[in-house]
């Protein structure tokens, strides 16, 4: 082959026709980013393709372009080529332009284009920088001190292969293990209420979000309420929103007055977070699902909780009121039934929510009189402040109305994302921030806004409630 300078041509992309020996495999999820790329800055790499208009090189770009809808794409068509050549020319555009990466320039370069551009949309899958990036360069890029070296003899964690390349959980992971059929089948004839109350306690869990809420509100509206028992597992401040945790007295006063309850919900754990280093430290952050400030600081709590007041007590009939939703993922619906047994306590488990919207969830605390959390004000969740599924608005608002707040927990996720070697996950979520984020931005991204109250509406409720004056700001 004769090195020489090509012209490009348009033509139809229906004739393209991709080389079925292709040995560079391209997923949706990359597919999506290079049409992404295409799209946000252009596209100047024409595709080689033969006389036949078999490609040779640029499967990636025709599949992106074809997602794209473009009718016409820039070929340079290359004559004469013999089928080794054909081969030669796929394969060594695959690989030789390969060269390694300078980390710090890298890093430099990703950080400069604060603003303009994500660092998902400059190609790199989620790991990719987690191999580029040296761990030992996570302390100059954040500025943490590093402690991670005098743990080194502590067991490393299991590391998970909790989701594929298409974004998708293993049904196999976590939650899957936690459900079974029930052991007494008549009980799948019951309605929903019969079925709850065949039970000698209900139990639910409580986290002050709309779908906690609402679960609490249905049993109210439907069970006796001598039966009904709540639980709040606070991780502690710093790991939890202040909102949140005041919430619980709100909740408790709305219910108690409403329905004559005269039980409260029941606060376990509290603002101790010595512990949540250590465990940094050991595991990293799993992300983005089913962390252990869920199932340690918080479900730990509740089982402590359920054992002191004899509800995992097999000789009793219990049913724990979980609020999940199968409208919140696919995997939730895989793995979900509306009831079931929980194989890690000797309860049964129910949720009444399981087919509602998220808008049906909000609608319905807030058509029986009360408001939802202040959170919902700016996000569509009520997520811990540090969870690993926090949207970048989320985290913008923490650095903006709790500065130190931001700063210890950026701290906890320095250690975690060396811990886990999950740098570019850290850079993208936690340190390119936007400067401010405009209304339009912010409604679009808190749907239920309609349906909670300000910080300051909270606050006046808790100071009817405790009958005392509260600073301002309280929240801190």
């Amino acid at each position: 082959m004769k090195d020489k300078l090509e012209q490009y041509q348009m033509v139809a992309i229906e004739k393209l026709v991709p080389y079925e020996q292709n040995t560079k495999m391209h997923s949706r999820i990359q597919i999506q980013k290079i049409a992404s790329s295409i799209e946000n800055y252009g596209f100047d790499v024409p595709i080689v393709v033969d006389e036949n208009f078999m490609i040779l090189k640029g499967h990636g770009r025709h599949a992106a372009l074809k997602h794209l809808g473009r009718k016409e794409v820039p070929i340079i068509m290359r004559e004469g080529l013999s089928e080794a050549e054909k081969k030669v020319l796929a394969l060594s555009d695959n690989k030789l332009a390969e060269a390694p990466w300078d980390p710090k320039a890298l890093i430099a370069e990703i950080l400069d284009l604060e603003g303009f551009a994500d660092v998902k949309d400059l190609g790199f899958d989620r790991k990719a920088l987690d191999r580029i990036v040296p761990e030992d360069m996570l302390e100059d890029i954040t500025g943490f001190e590093s402690i991670i070296d005098k743990k080194k003899g502590r067991e490393a964690y299991r590391d998970e292969n909790m989701y594929n390349e298409e974004g998708e959980r293993n049904p196999f992971y976590g939650e899957s293990s936690m459900v079974a059929p029930l052991e007494d089948e008549s009980l799948y004839d019951l309605n929903l209420v019969d079925f709850a109350n065949w039970h000698d306690d209900i139990i639910v869990g409580f986290s002050s979000g709309k779908d906690s809420m609402s679960s609490l509100l249905w049993c109210f509206e439907h069970l006796p309420k001598e039966k009904i028992h709540a639980i709040f597992a606070n991780p502690g401040y710093r790991v939890e929103w202040p909102q949140t945790i005041a919430y619980v007295d709100y909740a408790n006063d709305f219910f108690q007055k409403k329905y004559g309850w005269e039980e409260e919900i029941i606060v376990t754990g509290g603002n101790d977070t010595s512990g949540l280093e250590d465990m940094l430290l050991q595991r990293g952050f799993p992300i983005p699902h089913m962390c252990y400030v869920q199932a340690q600081l918080k479900l730990d709590g509740m089982k402590a909780e359920e054992t002191k007041r004899g509800w995992r007590d097999a000789t009793r009939k219990v049913v724990k009121i979980i609020a999940i939703r199968w409208g919140e993922s696919k995997n939730r619906e895989r793995e979900y039934p509306q009831r079931g047994r929980m194989t890690d306590a000797p309860y049964n488990f129910m949720s009444p929510i399981i087919d509602w919207t998220g808008e049906e969830t909000a609608s319905y605390v807030f058509k029986a009189g009360a408001k939802l959390n202040p959170l919902y004000q700016f996000s569509p969740r009520a997520g811990c402040m540090m969870c690993p599924s926090s949207s970048t608005i989320d985290v913008y608002w923490i650095k903006k109305k709790y500065p130190e707040s931001y700063r210890v927990i950026m701290k906890w996720h320095g250690m975690s994302a060396r811990k886990k070697n999950l740098f570019s996950r850290f850079v993208d979520k936690f340190l390119v921030l936007p400067d401010e984020i405009n209304e339009e931005e912010l409604k679009k991204h808190s749907p239920y806004k309609q349906y909670s109250m300000t910080d300051e509406e909270l606050i006046v409720e808790l100071e009817r409630i405790r009958g005392e004056k509260l600073p301002r700001p309280y929240f801190i």
